[in-house]
């Protein structure tokens, strides 16, 4: 969000997040729309003296850091403690257009792309780890009362079955093209563990849809364990506009694509845009960490990372993180 927000703001953001991940010293870290990235991983690199791999995967035109969008250098990041070895495998582009490429110095693009950071560590006790660090497309995610208000629209005449086929049938890409990221992400990982053998996997990052969605169901049925879905403990949210009001003023001013100039109907468009918004700015967790049964078994807690607002009385980020915590001997 720092292309939204004042200059001065982002920075305090930035401290607000070093302060706290310094307090609680994680060993491993997973970072999405860090911006810029390369400036922000060599920081956290240096302030929290920990290795790190990163890749930009959003940044528009770019020649030496200088183009358009003018505040856009987006990415990825993971960080981990010196002695576990972390060593970058590579990057991946999970969707988007085939034509783009991205890097500290050189960007062409002109659709949004979305890539898998992968990178391995390897823990005195957990033994060799492969990490994959992404951030999925965002997009609709279709919920009850967005399904609601195009039914009563149909009801009340407003919008015709043909037209709701061809609106809906928009409105459900977003979804799609994440199953197809997923998709693409596990031949990814077995292509991996099939050359090199690890105890456990971890896929950490920013899904763009719920936990019951059907992106994080076909994640759990390849195998892996949601270190957050537990009946023993709250739901946990890591995206809550009403908890998190300063940030999110600063995502107003961001278009959605919605498709809604396609409704000719004013009321319905009104309608529709409305329950579009609110399940935009609905309390529901987005951020995920997945792990292998192997590591599952170790789990002891996840918790909710960064609501904290001390020092500056700032937010770190309109996203609250995840923190798991695994036994080791």
């Amino acid at each position: 969000m720092a292309e939204l927000e004042p200059p001065g703001r982002h920075q305090r953001r930035i401290e607000q997040q070093l302060h706290l991940l310094k307090a609680a010293s994680p060993d491993l870290m997973f970072f999405q729309e860090a911006n810029p990235v390369p400036q922000l991983s060599q920081l956290f690199k240096t302030r929290l003296n920990l290795d790190e791999a990163h890749l930009v995967d959003n940044a528009g035109i770019k020649i030496f850091g200088k183009g358009f969008p003018n505040k856009l250098f987006s990415g990825l990041v993971t960080l981990a403690r010196k002695e576990l070895k972390l060593k970058r495998l590579g990057s991946f582009r999970l969707s988007g257009p085939v034509i783009g490429y991205c890097s500290d110095r050189f960007c062409f693009q002109f659709a949004e792309q979305r890539y898998a950071l992968i990178c391995q560590i390897e823990h005195p006790d957990l033994g060799k780890i492969l990490l994959a660090n992404i951030h999925l497309h965002h997009g609709v995610e279709l919920s009850p009362s967005i399904l609601n208000a195009i039914a009563k629209a149909i009801k009340e005449g407003l919008l015709t079955a043909s037209q709701k086929d061809h609106f809906f049938a928009k409105l459900e890409r977003g979804t799609k093209r994440r199953l197809s990221e997923i998709s693409l992400l596990n031949q990814i990982i077995s292509q991996a563990t099939s050359c090199e053998t690890y105890s456990s996997v971890i896929i950490a990052g920013d899904l763009n849809a719920s936990p019951f969605s059907a992106v994080s169901q076909a994640i759990k049925s390849s195998g892996y364990i949601d270190t957050a879905d537990s009946k023993e403990v709250e739901p946990i949210y890591t995206w809550i506009p009403q908890e998190n009001t300063e940030n999110h003023k600063f995502n107003e001013g961001f278009k959605h694509p919605w498709f809604l100039d396609e409704i000719t109907n004013i009321k319905a468009r009104k309608m529709i845009h409305q329950a579009l918004w609110d399940q935009e700015f609905s309390r529901r967790r987005l951020d995920y960490i997945f792990v292998t049964p192997e590591l599952g078994r170790r789990l002891v807690t996840t918790q909710l990372f960064g609501k904290e607002s001390e020092p500056g009385n700032i937010i770190g980020s309109d996203h609250f993180g995840i923190c798991s915590d695994f036994k080791t001997n």
